[in-house]
């Protein structure tokens, strides 16, 4: 992998475990401001699913949502460390 998904495939998921935290919290805003580094870091390697299930969050007026919607980032994030791995291994 190049250096740009090594580094989104090591701090992804320490951005998850944030994320979880900060709604466990009721600290939306800052709930917000890391959906925006996990989404604009999508953007980057072209994981178009991970970049809209964090736009979401980042954009909710529905608080209550955003755990489900973490679990769809873990998920998402997870078929796009696996792509990302595969397009590394047939280049």
């Amino acid at each position: 992998m190049g250096e740009l998904t090594n580094i989104f495939s090591k701090e992804t998921p320490r951005l998850i475990a944030e994320l979880r935290k900060l709604t466990a919290e009721g600290n939306f805003k800052a709930t917000s401001l890391v959906a925006h580094r996990i989404r604009s870091s999508s953007a980057s390697i072209g994981a178009n699913r991970l970049y809209d299930v964090c736009e979401w969050i980042e954009k909710t007026q529905t608080p209550e949502n955003i755990p489900l919607m973490i679990d769809a980032l873990e998920h998402e994030y997870q078929l796009a460390i696996k792509e990302l791995q595969e397009r590394s291994f047939h280049a």
